[in-house]
């Protein structure tokens, strides 16, 4: 009986022991892994500090958004080139940012300065072709807000040559003081009046040039609706008269099988039956 106490009582120390080595275990792989994760905060914390401190990369920043800036002002800029060079699953997010500043551009949208022959090019395009105004500012080479903005100024306005009219201004200045050097200190305005008639003149005739550009581009549309018309209805003639030829011979058939079934009756009938001719 004794034995058998003290053969429990081993085994009851023996499994205490393992029980104590098994939580001195587990405490060593819990302080273990506390460690390397706060080991890791804290060194991603001092390089978010060294980057912010850096003035070589903040450097490198301000160079990077005056680029995106140049670009964004470029009128010369083609976002589509850009953005087809790359497919979007291959593109990292800092170059999703880059291409996303650069269509924004700086301060939003810009009005790139051009010159007279392409803001004519663009309404005489847009006016005339029909075409939208997005398709004729890509082939012109325009931002499409600097083209909008043209298209809205004529439609109001009827203007075409802000700058034409600045130009003008400042060559009959130039030439009034050659004048007034060479001649006397007083101006003569007698012949600035006749340049001034002009230089309305020409904006005259510009506006009547387009408004005549503008009716010939409705009635062509117009003469093309009536030619639709006119298709439609040729079409509808040779139906008709299809159907009109189908009626007859189906007209010639039905004639011809009454006059057979005519002389049907007439055979098998009696002599004394038969109607008299």
């Amino acid at each position: 009986m004794n034995q058998q106490r003290l053969l429990y009582y081993h085994i009851f120390y023996k499994h205490t022991l393992n029980f104590q080595n098994i939580n001195a275990d587990i405490s060593t792989f819990f302080f273990n892994y506390c460690f390397k994760l706060i080991r890791s905060n804290c060194m991603a914390s001092i390089e978010q500090l060294s980057k912010v401190e850096d003035p070589q990369q903040m450097l490198k920043d301000d160079s990077s958004t005056s680029s995106h800036g140049s670009d964004s002002s470029d009128s010369s800029y083609d976002f589509a080139q850009d953005l087809n060079q790359k497919p979007s699953s291959k593109r990292t997010p800092e170059e999703e940012k880059e291409l996303l500043y650069k269509y924004r551009g700086k301060h939003g949208l810009k009005y790139a300065k051009i010159s007279n022959e392409q803001r004519q090019k663009l309404i005489k395009q847009v006016s005339t072709t029909g075409c939208t105004i997005k398709s004729a500012a890509k082939e012109l080479n325009i931002n499409f807000s600097t083209a909008k903005a043209i298209m809205q100024i004529y439609r109001k306005e009827g203007r075409t040559s802000k700058k034409i009219k600045r130009e003008n201004k400042k060559t009959l200045q130039t030439k009034q003081e050659i004048l007034n050097q060479t001649t006397s200190d007083k101006p003569n305005y007698g012949e600035s009046l006749p340049k001034k008639a002009d230089v309305v003149q020409d904006n005259l005739d510009t506006n009547l040039y387009l408004q005549a550009e503008e009716t010939n581009r409705s009635q062509a549309l117009f003469i093309q609706q009536l030619n639709t018309q006119n298709l439609l209805l040729q079409g509808r003639v040779q139906q008709l008269q299809q159907e009109k030829q189908q009626l007859t011979q189906n007209y010639s058939q039905l004639t011809y099988q009454y006059n057979q079934l005519q002389q049907m009756m007439s055979q098998m009938m009696p002599s004394y039956y038969r109607p008299y001719p």
